[in-house]
């Protein structure tokens, strides 16, 4: 996510369809607010024998000898000439960062299926919003929303932990957590309570706070302490 604008100033929001999370609020006026975090994705892909597709829903694109459904607003993934053997991956809204000397939002958690057979039918993709970033004391930033597709076992990704702020400090759990605010707020765990059979889940803490605020853990690495 967008961090806080030098050493004052509100943080920076998260980039829609990204799932990443919003940037903690500085520590002085005249900005303190948190960057609401960005919207989540999902992505189905399948091995294509023409340029038609075998499905519909989101933004369909052709590479790579693939079929490609893009959702970055909820909607319905319809197999019509199933079924597929489809890959997907599953990104949730980002968590808000924290007011005042405060963490960043953590990253949407992300799932990843290497196949699954779908027969046809209408299957619902739900996209998650960012959580908002706080805007006042004593507010830490809201928990990004899930994401999902329901295939029909629904596959679901946890959104992103809130930063912390200088009131309530401890980051929270999420997809990813957030991190923690002025002065020496907990990092904010990462957390996948969802079932999502033989899916791979992505996702990591947030960094704890020192003297000043953590940022927010995304699927590659922690987010990282700020001395």
């Amino acid at each position: 996510g967008g961090a806080g604008v030098g050493p004052s100033g509100n943080g920076g929001a998260g980039t829609q369809g990204t799932g990443s999370g919003g940037g903690g609020g500085a520590g002085s006026t005249p900005g303190r607010m948190g960057g609401n975090g960005g919207s989540g994705i999902v992505v189905v892909r399948y091995l294509k024998s023409s340029n038609t597709a075998k499905a519909t829903g989101g933004a369909i694109s052709f590479y790579n000898g693939k079929t490609v459904h893009v959702f970055t607003t909820s909607g319905t993934f319809t197999v019509s000439s199933g079924p597929v053997d489809c890959e997907f991956f599953i990104v949730a809204g980002g968590g808000g960062g924290g007011y005042d000397a405060a963490g960043g939002g953590g990253a949407g958690g992300v799932v990843h299926h290497p196949g699954l057979t779908v027969a046809n039918g209408p299957y619902t993709v739900t996209i998650g919003g960012g959580g908002i970033g706080g805007f006042q004391q004593p507010q830490r930033g809201d928990a990004g929303v899930p994401s999902s597709i329901a295939f029909p076992t629904t596959y679901a990704a946890t959104g992103g932990g809130g930063g912390g702020s200088r009131l309530q400090s401890n980051g929270s759990d999420g997809g990813s957590g957030g991190g923690g605010g002025r002065q020496n707020g907990s990092a904010g765990g990462s957390a996948q309570p969802q079932a999502n059979p033989g899916a791979t889940e992505y996702g990591n803490d947030g960094g704890s706070a020192g003297a000043y605020a953590g940022g927010g853990g995304g699927a590659g690495s922690a987010g990282q302490p700020y001395p």
